[in-house]
């Protein structure tokens, strides 16, 4: 009964990891555009620069392994994997395609596609309106999943990152530590 109680409990240590992520990529983009004037479209062409290259081979590597030696049936080319390739995995179907863990390429593209904006956001309004408004939109996002007034079909799917509203808060929190 302690074993499994043990087990219970490092698996939800384990899926308090990507808040934890959420949380420090929210922290140290923060800290690194303080140090410099953030340009929103040098910021975005860095962040391409750095994630995609990786994440291409690391996906054509599992492409190759997966059709060659588990024998899976995925197209190169098909329109999934595509999709997966561009990291846009924005429906139940493609958001644990190929590789369960990727579902978080989704949700960080969606926070760095506003980290500018939410800096300013910062900026301009001050640290109690900001909280207050990231907790206010993370809060209504989770809100509108359980009421079920979303159009996932798996309230999981939302919750865990397929809108990143859902998790706004953890990365906007990071924001202001790094502010």
């Amino acid at each position: 009964y302690l074993t499994i109680r043990i087990i219970k409990f490092l698996g939800w240590l384990g899926d308090m990891g990507p808040g934890v992520f959420f949380l420090l990529s929210g922290l140290t983009l923060t800290m690194s555009a303080l140090s410099k004037p953030l340009k929103p479209i040098d910021f975005y062409r860095k962040r391409l620069l750095r994630i995609y290259p990786l994440y291409i081979v690391i996906h054509l590597i599992i492409l190759v392994v997966a059709n060659a030696w588990f024998k899976w049936d995925i197209h190169f080319f098909s329109v999934p994997t595509l999709l997966s390739l561009l990291g846009l995995r924005f429906t139940g179907t493609l958001f644990f395609y190929i590789n369960p863990s990727w579902w978080f390429i989704w949700a960080i593209i969606q926070m760095y596609i506003f980290f500018p904006f939410l800096l300013i956001l910062l900026k301009k309004k001050g640290i109690m309106v900001f909280l207050f408004i990231t907790f206010s939109i993370t809060i209504l996002s989770r809100l509108f999943g359980i009421l079920d007034l979303i159009h996932s079909r798996n309230l999981y799917f939302w919750m865990t990152g397929i809108f990143a509203g859902t998790r706004l808060f953890e990365f906007t929190f990071g924001i202001y530590l790094g502010y």
